[in-house]
């Protein structure tokens, strides 16, 4: 029982670090691809990309989750810096 009580301190303690490289992790594996089309084909639609490039991207959201995972893990540092 003393171990599970230890356990629950150290993660209370660092919940703020847990949580914000959860995030940070999150939203850098969160990119999204899509494809850019250098000039348009035919009127057939299997042709209508000619030569596409595909490019990745972060969305809002996976920025958002990105700056607030770093901000976390950053009110962790100052805090226990401290100490």
């Amino acid at each position: 029982m003393d171990w599970v009580k230890q356990n629950l301190k150290i993660v209370k303690n660092n919940l703020s670090l847990f949580v914000g490289f959860g995030l940070l992790t999150y939203g850098l594996f969160s990119f999204e691809a899509s494809k850019f089309c250098e000039r348009e084909g035919s009127s057939r639609r299997i042709f209508d990309c000619i030569d596409p490039t595909t490019y990745y991207y972060y969305s809002d959201q996976g920025l958002s989750l990105i700056i607030i995972g770093v901000l976390f893990v950053t009110f962790w540092y100052v805090k226990n810096r401290k100490k």
